[in-house]
């Protein structure tokens, strides 16, 4: 009887989790809760280092139930299935997605899977969709704390 009404709210709240892959190092995982920015600025969530890396690359946004990445990059330095990304567009993210950013790879996962989508599984082929609403905010939430790679900010 748990278990219905546990499934029954991953549905009607479903978690994503980003698994982000750099080259020579681990592979690492975090949920997104509400918000998560990521870059190259040490007060980001998720720092990414990468020459094609912006201080504010994206943002990644869950709303109404859907995970939505603002991209905050220029134009042919990102991608999303292998379609190219353009500043400032909202796109909306699904199960298997793959986010390339320089050597920096982000595959989107749902639900408590989160054993690697093999790669022929991935969604390369499908359309980009942009949500119906497009939400520019900009509140702070609470941030993880969780950096890659390894490096914590300095703390005064």
């Amino acid at each position: 009887m748990n278990e219905n009404r546990d499934s029954k709210k991953d549905e009607e709240n479903p978690h994503f989790t980003l698994e982000v892959k750099i080259p020579d190092q681990p592979t690492k995982r975090l949920k997104v809760l509400d918000r998560l920015l990521a870059g190259l600025d040490p007060r980001n969530d998720l720092i990414l280092i990468d020459p094609v890396v912006k201080t504010k690359h994206m943002l990644f946004k869950k709303q109404n139930n859907v995970l939505c990445v603002h991209y905050l990059g220029n134009d042919g330095e990102s991608f999303l299935n292998g379609h190219e990304l353009e500043k400032g567009k909202l796109y909306v993210l699904e199960k298997g997605d793959l986010l390339k950013v320089g050597s920096i790879e982000i595959c989107i996962h749902q639900g408590e899977e989160l054993s690697p989508i093999p790669t022929e599984e991935r969604s390369h082929s499908r359309k980009l969709k942009e949500p119906k609403t497009k939400e520019h905010t900009t509140e702070k939430s609470a941030r993880p704390s969780f950096v890659i790679p390894n490096q914590a900010p300095k703390i005064k």
